[in-house]
């Protein structure tokens, strides 16, 4: 946009430049009168280019804070609901968008005092050139002149106003550009050192302090030598630092002093898995070549045959964007499996088998990362809270408050009788505990529950998945009901009377029609004092001679001035009347539908959440929202504005010679089809780039969230490439709506030059004209020459307005989006005391995800006494967390009832059901904003609350060492471990209290 308006504005500078050249020539030094006029409006034009900068520069931050609120709400959604934070959060982004909208509210005031400014300075200076003409020159003014000279105005009056548009859009670009320029200069990863190692060392510190910022405690590391090809642990208390020992190898931490180097290629599992909204099989690969004899080594040793056998499309299924149709298990075999895959040199695991169930992580211990391993030649690190291994490592590494207390040999640590010693002694003294009367049959026990729950598990999956296919099969296409993501929609033909219909009914159909008023009536007066002049031309071209002089000025100046004055002035204030209308009730419209959508969207089933890509939500929220804000309302008005100033032009020209009429017609006849076919390009075109640019968002997301893992894997090249091609796609489909536009202008400009040329001869055919009718017909003529530029507008204009109401379909089809379920049912309010014991019955339970995929759940039947501890067990991917989604109403079941203390779950509000439970989910959450809002968002909890729940999970300490409960943190923070993130889980639940608990599948982290 700014570099066709940078090449188009020099021509218009150059345009309004000769034209002020050749008005010089009829009006000699009165032109240079009214174009002072302009100069006089530049310091406060400049003064209002300022206001607007900073008023946009605000509005961009406070539009990012929503967007990111929004999508810290989508990437949580499920734990928000059943902590029942949705209001709060929701509240959060309901304030930012009022923020917003209250600067671009502002923003858009200025700016439409200047745009109103430029686009008058035309009419400003010829009323001051006319009338100083008439004033001071010695012949007067006369037809001959005014019918140039208005000729001339008119051309002026397009460039004028994009003069104005490039001033704004170098205000607006200027926001950006000093963005962009603050992200650019921000501080980079210094590049990782890969110096020659001893060939029996892989990673070595020397004297390192790390650090995440300058809030956070640093990480100090003495001198360490990791050995090549060893299985080193790395072991200590929740946030003692080890995840941040691995991002120092990894670099992606700040070297304060020292230095870290490390020897070959690194390969990382992260302890929140990151999974590409790819097939299964790529998700493994990764960017490596495929090797069909390696990947099925790695898939049978990292447990994964099985869950591949009951895909639809086996290793070819799309798994979805984040992994939704995964467990939590799953995700993290697939991680390992990419690891492990990528035969490369040091591989760091962070926790990696704490989301796998015992037996599953037992086997990938013993089959990927044991001396007998498919790792065993590599150097692997391994994160750890789960003791029992330690046995089993080359190295232990003890972490302590952020520092390498010990480190050595299992064997030599327990000897040395230090910190190590104390930590083993502890866990084995737990161990006693929890084996009295059990420790014989322990083996027995596991040996039949592997195989009740592989028996389980298979049935469950096969319920979940339709029948696998043949392995020669594992590459079809996989159906369309059976996919996890739904592809998007792309509208196709005209936009649909329905969707201007809500548009208008958001904007508000009395605003509407008074701004149509307004725009005619501005039209209205500005051919009428182009009339007036055409007939002040005439008049004085009548009485030539015949004057009767006042102060030396012809009576018949003053009062046509006066008129031609009151006119520009009627003129000026229906403009800005206008403006201030519409675009009001347009920002008014946008908000309305914004909050429309955001309603639905937070009332929406999970289905949706699960099938809808991330990036394709928040292209809505912020691309199509920005369109309702900004250029719809812009591309609207310049198209009322341009069919205003045709229709006033036609009835002009027509009124000054009804043969006129025959003219417009005829080509009129063409340039609807013209136009008709440029319409339908632009409009599929612009919902091409629709697409495109959701796809671009959404694959920059995910690149997001997974960056630690593409610079371990050193990929970001080959990301770069892939974001530059999704790009570069979209710079395909703008070409080619540049094409189109040259395409339609080169059509109109014929058209409008054909209207020229037969007015023209009409106009000199000596039928009986008078002197008024040959003084209409050169006002006809003069106004006609600006017609071309004002048919390219209306054309342009409407299929721009076209393909900006998409934007308008989009943000329409997520207000219409299925709801979740009744958020509260008062006819059957529970008691306020429910549930009061939280005892639990499934009764014949069945389910199924969504309607075309085979039952999940299959007549389930138990029954849980109050105030019972129960264990779901099964193996990874069995249907653990199927349970726990129906006992949520996640999903509703399609069969059987479940009962908390009597009453069926299905006839209480979801909102009263959510209240009363409280969940630790598999995955923490910490949200941007304060740890007080973290653990109260409601703000109806006490100090004394707040502090003894943390003090109960042990966080005390760490919340402290920040600062306190008021201590700002962002989301994902990195200041915090996942361990102390899971006990902040563990605190909200300690403060809600509820009778029901659901815990899934938690362990306190590293």
């Amino acid at each position: 946009m700014i570099p066709q308006l940078h090449s188009r504005t020099w021509s218009s500078i150059l345009t309004v430049v000769i034209s002020v050249g050749y008005i010089y020539t009829y009006m000699g030094l009165s032109v240079f009168l009214g174009m002072a006029v302009m100069l006089v409006a530049m310091p406060l034009s400049a003064m209002m280019g300022r206001i607007v900068k900073n008023a946009t520069m605000a509005a961009m931050k406070k539009k990012d804070t929503r967007v990111d609120l929004m999508n810290e709400y989508l990437q949580h959604v499920k734990a928000i609901r059943l902590y029942v934070w949705e209001s709060a959060i929701l509240k959060r982004i309901k304030e930012a968008r009022l923020d917003e909208v209250r600067l671009l509210r502002k923003s858009k005031a200025f700016f439409l005092a200047n745009s109103a400014m430029w686009s008058q300075f035309p009419t400003l200076v010829s009323l001051a050139a006319f009338g100083s003409f008439a004033v001071f020159s010695k012949t007067g003014i006369s037809a001959e002149v005014i019918f140039p000279v208005l000729s001339l105005f008119g051309f002026m009056q397009g460039p004028m106003t994009l003069i104005s548009k490039f001033h704004i859009s170098i205000i607006s670009s200027n926001v950006c550009l000093k963005r962009i320029e603050s992200f650019l200069k921000s501080s980079e990863l210094p590049p990782k050192e890969h110096l020659t190692l001893a060939d029996s060392e892989a990673v070595v510190f020397e004297n390192a302090v790390f650090s995440w910022n300058d809030q956070a405690k640093p990480l100090h590391v003495n001198d360490l030598v990791i050995p090549k090809g060893k299985l080193v642990a790395v072991v200590g208390k929740v946030g003692s630092g080890k995840s941040s020992l691995l991002s120092s190898i990894l670099g992606e931490m700040k070297t304060v002093s020292g230095r870290v180097v490390s020897s070959g290629s690194i390969a990382y599992v992260p302890q929140e898995a990151w999974i590409l909204n790819s097939t299964f099989r790529q998700n493994i690969v990764f960017h490596a070549d495929e090797n069909e004899e390696k990947l099925e080594r790695v898939l049978i040793n990292c447990s994964l045959t099985e869950d591949i056998e009951s895909l639809p499309a086996g290793d070819m299924t799309e798994i979805g964007d984040r992994g939704v149709t995964l467990s939590g298990g799953q995700k993290q075999r697939i991680s390992l499996a990419r690891a492990a895959y990528s035969d490369s040199d040091i591989i760091l695991l962070d926790d990696t088998l704490s989301a796998v169930d015992a037996r599953v992580g037992s086997n990938l211990f013993e089959d990927v990362l044991s001396a007998s391993g498919i790792l065993a030649k590599k150097t692997r690190i391994l994160a750890t809270h789960n003791l029992s291994v330690l046995g089993e490592c080359d190295m232990v590494i003890l972490m302590d408050e952020n520092r390498v207390l010990e480190y050595g040999e299992y064997d030599d640590l327990l000897a040395q009788q230090g910190k190590f010693c104390q930590l083993m002694s502890a866990h084995f003294a737990m161990q006693e505990d929890g084996k009295h009367g059990r420790g014989k049959t322990f083996m027995h026990l596991t040996r039949s529950l592997t195989n009740f729950s592989r028996m389980i598990s298979q049935r469950d999956l096969d319920a979940r998945h339709p029948v696998p296919p043949a392995k020669d099969q594992s590459r079809a296409e996989v159906p369309q009901t059976q996919k996890s993501i739904t592809n998007e929609k792309a509208e196709t033909g005209s936009v649909r009377l329905t969707t201007i219909r809500a548009y208008i009914r958001a904007v508000g159909v009395g605003s509407t029609i008074f701004s149509i008023l307004l725009m005619l009536a501005m039209d209205g007066f500005s051919a009428r004092a182009d009339y007036w002049l055409a007939k002040w031309g005439a008049s004085a071209n009548a009485s030539s001679n015949e004057s009767d002089a006042v102060h030396g000025i012809d009576l018949s100046v003053s009062s046509y001035l006066y008129a031609y004055s009151l006119l520009a002035a009627a003129k000026a204030i229906s403009m800005l009347l206008y403006l201030v209308v519409f675009f009001s009730a347009a920002l008014a419209g946008a908000r309305i539908l914004h909050d429309d959508m955001l309603r639905s969207v937070t009332s929406a089933s999970m289905s949706f959440f699960d099938t809808t890509p991330i990036g394709r939500v928040i292209n809505t929220f912020s691309k199509d929202v920005d369109a309702l804000d900004d250029t719809l309302p812009i591309f609207i008005n310049e198209y009322l504005s341009s069919l205003s100033s045709v229709l006033s032009i036609i009835a002009l020209v027509v009124w000054a010679n009804p043969q006129f009429v025959v003219i417009f017609l005829l080509v009129g006849a063409v340039f609807y089809y013209v136009q008709r076919v440029y319409r339908q390009a632009q409009i599929d075109l612009h919902r091409l780039d629709r697409v495109v640019s959701s796809s671009a968002y959404a694959y920059f997301s995910q690149t997001l969230n997974g960056v630690s893992s593409i610079r371990a894997y050193a990929c970001e090249e080959k990301f770069e490439l892939e974001y530059a091609n999704r790009l570069d796609m979209g710079k395909r489909v703008q070409i080619a709506l540049a094409l189109a536009t040259r395409w339609l202008k080169l059509r109109l400009a014929l058209c409008t030059a054909a209207i020229i040329a037969a007015i023209g001869f009409l106009a000199v055919m000596p039928v009986g004209n008078t002197l008024e009718s040959i003084a209409l017909s050169g006002l006809a003529l003069s106004t006609t020459m600006k017609i071309s530029s004002t048919l390219s507008r209306i054309v342009k204009g409407w299929s721009v307005v076209e393909s900006s109401m998409t934007s308008v379909e989009r943000v329409l089809e997520y207000t219409r989006i299925p709801n979740g379920g009744c958020l509260t049912v008062p006819e059957k309010k529970t008691n306020a005391t429910w549930p009061s014991r939280g005892r639990i019955d499934f009764k014949d339970v069945s389910m199924r995800y969504r309607e075309a995929l085979p039952l999940a759940l299959k007549k389930v039947n138990f029954h849980i006494r109050a105030g019972e501890k129960v264990g779901i067990v099964g193996r990874t991917g069995a249907g653990k967390s199927s349970l726990m989604t129906l006992l949520s109403r996640f999903v509703e079941p399609c069969e059987g009832s479940i009962i908390i203390d009597d009453v069926d779950i299905k006839d209480i509000g979801l909102i009263d059901l959510w209240s009363a439970m409280s969940v630790i989910p598999q995955d923490p959450i910490i949200f941007s904003g304060s740890i007080r809002f973290n653990l109260d968002p409601e703000g109806s909890k006490s100090e004394v609350q707040l502090q003894q729940a943390i003090q109960q999970v042990g966080l005390k300490d760490t919340v402290e060492k920040l600062g306190g409960l008021d201590y700002e943190i962002s989301e994902g923070s990195r200041t915090m471990s996942v361990g102390e993130k899971q006990l902040f889980s563990l605190a909200r639940a300690l403060l809600k209290n509820s009778k029901v608990s659901q815990v899934l599948c938690v362990t306190i982290g590293s």
